[in-house]
């Protein structure tokens, strides 16, 4: 009877052990990379990406997995950059967010979202003074 309780410890060891190395191995997967998201170190070259017929605006390169995002600037330069690791940059905030919140092939959808850099907001009851006053308290 002993020998059938050492019998299912060692059994239970046995596959606690196994399950403890898998998640290290995974783990260890996605911190050197390898775990489903870019690792640029420095912004690849010869990418495709241009600001010809564009807004100026912000936008995901998405031949760069949309670890690099540019910066189309109004006179008509663009700037890249790169997200840091395990992250992308995410069309819809325009920033670089976790690499699982990003749709990275579904960012030239939002690239118009970059219009709303270009409007000018309107006064919602057309009281402009009103709202652009800061009231100080009386002393």
């Amino acid at each position: 009877m002993a020998s059938h309780y050492i019998l299912c410890y060692l059994f239970l060891l046995t596959f606690m052990t196994i399950q403890v190395a898998q998640s290290t191995r995974r783990v260890e997967r996605q911190a050197t990379g390898t775990g489903g998201y870019p690792t640029y170190s420095s912004i690849p070259g010869g990418l495709s990406f241009s600001c010809f017929a564009r807004i100026p605006g912000y936008y995901a390169d998405t031949e760069a997995d949309c670890q690099v995002w540019h910066w189309c600037h109004p006179d008509g330069q663009i700037y890249s950059f790169l997200c840091p690791g395990q992250t992308r940059f995410n069309q819809i905030y325009r920033a670089c967010d976790w690499h699982y919140n990003v749709d990275c092939p579904a960012s030239p959808d939002f690239y118009n979202i970059n219009e709303d850099l270009h409007k000018i907001p309107v006064p919602s009851n057309g009281d402009n003074e009103t709202q652009n006053t800061l009231m100080l308290p009386k002393t």
